[in-house]
């Protein structure tokens, strides 16, 4: 059994890779189709044909627009956190308002009370009586 790592096969500028390695062969060529847009973007005509400098150019340009994605991630989980930290905090206010509601009232005295006849104590008013 061969501990070879898989064997994958891509084109970026006009020029054939083989890449090795554990990621998936669609993956691995999506990546190239990048590389491979943004050295055609950045030799366009009139522009240099030193694949080296192409090369570099894209390598720089990638690597900006990835600074880029993580500042923008990086703003939006603190957008994310501080919305976080504010549902909790109206969460606990919530929750408290809701409390003071659900606290037990003070027991109200009975307005009415009638005395049974038949010495069996007081009747509050909505009992039913015995017959």
């Amino acid at each position: 059994m061969s501990d070879e790592l898989p064997k994958t096969k891509v084109t970026i500028f006009k020029r054939d890779y083989t890449v090795k390695g554990q990621a998936d062969p669609e993956y691995l060529a999506s990546l190239a189709a990048v590389v491979d847009a943004k050295m055609q973007e950045l030799a366009k005509p009139g522009g240099t044909t030193d694949v080296t400098r192409v090369a570099i150019m894209a390598a720089f340009n990638i690597a900006d627009e990835l600074m880029k994605s993580r500042r923008a991630l990086d703003a939006e989980r603190q957008h994310f956190d501080q919305a976080s930290r504010l549902a909790a905090s109206l969460d606990l206010a919530l929750q408290d308002a809701l409390g003071q509601f659900q606290k037990p009232a003070t027991p109200v005295p009975p307005m009415l009370e009638l005395e049974a006849s038949d010495g069996m104590g007081p009747a509050q008013l909505g009992e039913e009586m015995p017959e």
